[in-house]
């Protein structure tokens, strides 16, 4: 069995009493507080760029594998190091991001698998920020917010929608 625990992790105090309110979990200020004192199978990494690395290796080092939030880490060294850790210790250290799950795109690809819509010749994506989460908070000044942050998930499309998961295009 899966243990699984919502656990948050911030600096800022009110973030952490509210998040407890509303979700009835423990918080803590400090993210190696957490891995002392929740008992847990996996770590969901969701911080700014950062941490991804730092948090992502403490937790494969506490024993626990990793689902980190796009992009792998803010340096090439880092993610370099964060796959490793994950080959070193035999945990999963796996990067995620929710566009492919949303039905829209899950019944899409059951439709160009079964070729129900024809072969896929080309796709057309809008790079629209429609949040905003990119237009404030340390996302704004990311100097690669559309190519990196939000890129990413229209190239994952395009190799979800093919067919072509861990394939190069």
């Amino acid at each position: 069995m899966i243990r699984l625990l919502c656990v948050d992790v911030d600096l800022r105090e009110e973030a952490r009493r509210n998040f407890a309110k509303k979700y009835q979990c423990p918080v803590f200020a400090v993210f190696h507080e957490a891995l002392a004192n929740v008992k847990a199978d996996a770590a969901s990494v969701a911080a700014p760029d950062a941490f991804h690395a730092p948090c992502s290796i403490a937790s494969m080092r506490a024993g626990l594998d990793v689902i980190c939030e796009k992009p792998i880490a803010a340096t090439l060294d880092d993610a370099r190091h964060m796959c490793g850790v994950a080959q070193k210790t035999g945990l999963m250290l796996m990067i995620r991001h929710q566009l492919r799950w949303l039905p829209l795109y899950n019944k899409a690809r059951e439709l160009v698998s079964r070729g129900e819509i024809g072969k896929l010749q080309s796709l057309e994506l809008d790079m629209s920020v429609f949040s905003n989460v990119c237009r404030g908070g340390y996302r704004s000044k990311l100097p690669h917010l559309m190519p990196k942050d939000l890129g990413i998930h229209h190239l994952d499309l395009i190799r979800y929608l093919k067919g072509a998961d861990g394939e190069m295009l």
